[in-house]
């Protein structure tokens, strides 16, 4: 039996034993590799789906990948966290001085810096500069479309008590606009930590001294704004968190903020089983829909709630109660 790792072009059997020429590590599931690179689990199957992580050989049980290939995987994992890492550090500046900072140490991390310099701080103006005079250009290319959006704004509200609601639920195509995938100042619904004598947060009962109720704040929107930056302009959209390919209902798309939520808009895929429910539920009760998005949390302790903050996102899911949204829509 031949048991020489093949070339990744090669055709890749599943062999009755692991690799034994040349050096490889085997894993079991997502969960194992993503604990080995730093990443989550839907970036490692985003990485192995785009060949970035490619897998060099399996057996019945596991997949073996070389060591360099999942230390790239490790640093693309470390270079997103760094990259949160700089706009949660620059997201209180005006605005600015936010993008030269930014840039000033994006400069410094790519020089391997921990401390910013005078070349960094210059090259984070310069940086800062060209983006301006791209969105100058841009600014007078979509003048003309921000006329337009804002009339189509107040097309579909209706009275909702002493506000308006947005209703944009278009049948026909199966889109969503402006649904709340977080809103500020909630308290989460059955979202709880618990807390040690020392303050650090445990999940052992027994070692447990407080019961937080975790809530949203306005910092909670910043985190979620740039870990969808992070996770680029698509977001899978499931039911009820269920990561079946047959509950996969379509995708969330324009992310931005309104008001005192972050929104986006959901694209309902034609075949999907739950799609005529949804869009009649969304436009005759949408207060008795919701979406909840799938992510990697942190917390800041304060002595009466754990405040969210939001690491890296997965997913945006329709559920029938979001946890930080009091409806489908916005307030």
């Amino acid at each position: 039996m031949n048991n020489e790792i093949p070339h990744p072009g090669d055709p890749l059997g599943a062999p009755p034993g692991p690799p034994q020429a040349g050096p490889v590590e085997g894993f079991d599931s997502d969960e194992a590799i993503a604990a080995r690179t730093g990443c989550t689990t839907f970036q490692v199957q985003k990485l192995i789906r785009e060949g970035h992580l490619r897998q060099v050989s399996a057996t019945a049980t596991h997949r073996y990948f070389r060591p360099a290939d999942l230390d790239g995987a490790k640093a693309f994992s470390q270079r997103l966290l760094d990259i949160v890492g700089i706009r949660q550090k620059v997201s209180r500046l005006a605005a600015g001085e936010r993008e030269a900072a930014f840039w000033a140490h994006v400069s410094a991390a790519e020089n391997g810096r921990q401390r910013l310099t005078a070349a960094d701080r210059a090259e984070g103006a310069r940086r800062s500069q060209a983006a301006q005079r791209f969105d100058q250009a841009a600014d007078r290319v979509t003048a003309r479309i921000d006329q337009i959006l804002e009339r189509i704004e107040h097309v579909g509200r209706r009275p909702a008590g002493d506000h308006l609601r947005l209703r944009a639920v278009h049948q026909a195509s199966g889109v969503l606009e402006g649904v709340a995938v977080m809103t500020k100042d909630l308290p989460c619904a059955g979202k709880f930590i618990l807390v040690d004598t020392a303050g650090n947060i445990t999940k052992n009962p027994n070692q447990a001294n407080k019961r937080l109720q975790v809530w949203t704040d306005e910092e909670s929107l910043t985190t979620l704004l740039v870990a969808l930056e992070a996770a680029g302009p698509k977001l899978k959209v499931r039911t009820d968190h269920s990561d079946d390919v047959a509950d996969r209902v379509g995708y969330a798309d324009s992310f931005g903020r309104q008001g005192a939520s972050v929104t986006c808009d959901l694209h309902l895929f034609a075949s999907a089983d739950a799609r005529n429910i949804i869009l009649e539920t969304a436009a005759r009760s949408p207060e008795l829909l919701g979406v909840s998005v799938s992510f990697i949390p942190r917390f800041e302790i304060r002595p009466d709630r754990a405040l969210l903050r939001v690491v890296a996102v997965e997913a945006c899911d329709i559920v029938d109660e979001a946890a930080a949204n009091r409806s489908l829509f916005p307030d």
